[in-house]
């Protein structure tokens, strides 16, 4: 078990339910923000979400930091399934234990992109949402899988945060994505990448822009008349 300093913060969740989370107890940005508000961080996201897709069979939380958005899609949407991917380690430790009560969540510690590699990953301690993968040789510390080699059933909700590596991890689902037709939530962080990704999934899936959420997060389904 890794050696992290965290704290036990605790929340009524719109007076709904009693939530705890694992954060970090130093100057984090998630951490300040559940701490100091009460609520999940991009709620604004998430109440979307569960307002408009509220019963989901699988979701995947590509990018999961310490579980803050996998928490609660296991509270509120119902899910049958949900996997949480988390590269980093200390993340990935938090993850692990805001995730053991829930019996219907897997936690993998691998990183997704278009091909199968090893990679590196830095530490951001002010923001440990905010850590990026990186280029590597075969010595590199993080395992990459692209999301298609998983084969996962009834995947309906994918939610994509990988601080700039969305591109990587939508080429490696396409045969996912072609199958499920799931929703999309996916964080970008500039406009050309923003106009690629929408271009992208526009021409190769029918996808529209439903939404675009907490300034960064686009929601994408499949059109329909």
């Amino acid at each position: 078990m890794i050696d992290i300093k965290t704290e036990i913060t605790k929340f009524n969740y719109r007076g709904e339910k009693d939530i705890e989370l694992e954060v970090y107890d130093w100057d984090e940005i998630l951490a300040n923000h559940v701490r100091i508000n009460g609520v999940f961080y991009e709620d604004e996201t998430l109440s979307y979400l569960r307002a408009n897709f509220p019963n989901q069979k699988t979701i995947l939380d590509i990018g999961a930091n310490i579980g803050n958005h996998t928490t609660f899609f296991a509270e509120f949407m119902n899910a049958e399934k949900i996997y949480a991917f988390e590269p980093h380690p200390m993340n990935f430790e938090l993850l692990k234990r805001n995730m053991a009560k829930y019996h219907n969540v897997m936690c993998h510690d691998y990183a997704l992109g278009e091909t199968i590699k090893r990679m590196s990953i830095e530490t951001v301690l002010g923001n440990m949402g905010n850590v990026k993968v990186l280029e590597s040789d075969s010595n590199g510390e993080i395992k990459m899988f692209p999301l298609d080699a998983f084969d996962f059933p009834d995947v309906t909700l994918i939610k994509l945060d990988v601080e700039g590596y969305e591109w990587g991890v939508l080429q490696g689902a396409i045969e996912t994505i072609r199958r499920w037709h799931p929703v999309l939530v996916v964080e970008t962080l500039n406009i050309l990448e923003t106009y690629r990704i929408i271009r992208f999934l526009a021409f190769n899936f029918g996808y529209v822009v439903k939404n675009m959420l907490d300034d960064r997060n686009l929601v994408f389904a499949q059109f329909s008349f």
